[in-house]
Parts: C-alpha cells; structure tokens; sequence
C-alpha cells in the first residue's frame, strides 16, 4: 500500500485531536497518529506493522466490519472497548471506511476514534444516580402509605374515642339541666335570689355543655 503522504496531509493527520490509523488489505497498521498513541498507549513504532486486532477491541480487529461487503461504508459511531498499553480498558467511539488508489481499487482502510470513556462513566454514574433516585422514591412512598394508613387508624380510633366521650358525658348533662330547671321552678318560692341565679347559671352551662356534646358527636359522625 502507497502511503507517501505530502507533508502538509501529514501534519493535518498528526494534529488532529482523534485517534487515527490506517490498514492495508491485510488489516496490518501502515500508519498512526499521535492521538492514537496518546489514547491507546501504543507508540508508532509498536503499532505499524501489525494487525490492528493487536488492540484487543470488541468489536474491533477482525470484528470491525471494514471489509464486511454487506456492511455499507463508512461505518460512523461504532462503540467498543479496547485493553490500552497498560492492561486497562477503554472506550471508544470509532468510524471507518474504505482507502481507494488512484484507479478507484480499495488499496486499505483508515479508522478513527475518540476515547468516550469518561462519558461512559458519567452515563453510568447518571443510571446509577437514576436508579437509586427511583428506589428512593418507592421507599418514601411506601413509607408515605404506610404513614395514610396509620393516620386513618389514628382518625377511626379518635373518631370512636370522641363519640365515646361525647356520648357518656351527654347522658348525665341533661337530668343536671332538668333538674336545676325543675329547683329553680318548683322552689321559687323558697329560694332566695342568689340561689335562682345559680340554679340559672348551672342550666345556662348545662345547656352549653350539651351543645359542645353534639358538636363533637357531630364531629365524630362525619369523621
């Protein structure tokens, strides 16, 4: 395969900011850029020459689908993870297509790529986040339901408690009402003022008594 790049393609291919390499026919690297060095690990000098499944990629080396006919060209935005010089994985986005010669011959292929990593752990991180965001959610509304439920039980036991109440203090309100009437009217006669006055008075709260009973009956009934 001709590589024999002017200078001014070459300094183009050396400054970009994404990794670049270019194959023969056989899949063995004829070229590689400083991104790709810088990304990868892998100087110039130990990636050309070999075949580019060197990388261990998935779906990259003989996976990639460049000479795949039933794959249309180019092959834009492909993920995988590939093991850098040092052992770690890395993930890349990557894009390839055919090199043709002058006679229009596919003569090789160039992939590029960029290292998207870190935006895969961030993607991570946002599930994760989103994950435990929902199970957050579910448990405080399991804990909100269990709160309504016991909220009604606490309303259905006030409720019976303040008709309870309400109830046995109405029943001996009203003969202490009737029969301070029945004093007050029977011994007039025979009761000075003052005594009138408080037979009265104790009507007069008897009565009001009795209408804080059916109120909070009232209460009690509509819950």
């Amino acid at each position: 395969m001709d590589l024999s790049f002017n200078l001014s393609l070459k300094n183009v291919l050396e400054k970009l900011p994404l990794g670049l390499f270019m194959v023969d026919l056989k899949q063995e690297i004829v070229y590689w850029n400083p991104a790709a060095e810088r990304i990868t690990g892998f100087s110039s000098q130990e990636a050309v020459g070999r075949h580019c499944e060197f990388l261990k990629g998935i779906p990259c080396g003989e996976q990639c689908g460049l000479y795949d006919s039933s794959k249309p060209k180019p092959i834009i935005g492909v993920p995988c993870t590939i093991r850098n010089r040092d052992g770690n994985r890395v993930t890349l986005s990557k894009s390839v297509d055919y090199l043709y010669g002058e006679d229009g011959a596919i003569i090789g292929g160039i992939e590029s790529f960029v290292d998207i990593s870190e935006m895969k752990n961030l993607e991570r991180q946002l599930r994760f986040h989103a994950y435990e965001g929902e199970r957050e959610a579910r448990r405080r509304t399991q804990e909100l339901e269990l709160e309504r439920s016991q909220l009604r039980e606490a309303n259905r036991e006030l409720d019976a408690f303040v008709y309870t109440v309400s109830h046995d203090l109405r029943t001996p309100l009203t003969p202490i009402i009737g029969y301070a009437e029945f004093l007050r009217e029977t011994y007039r006669g025979r009761l000075d003022d003052q005594a009138i006055e408080l037979l009265g008075e104790i009507e007069e709260q008897g009565r009001r008594m009795l209408s804080r009973m059916e109120d909070l009956l009232t209460l009690a009934r509509v819950g």
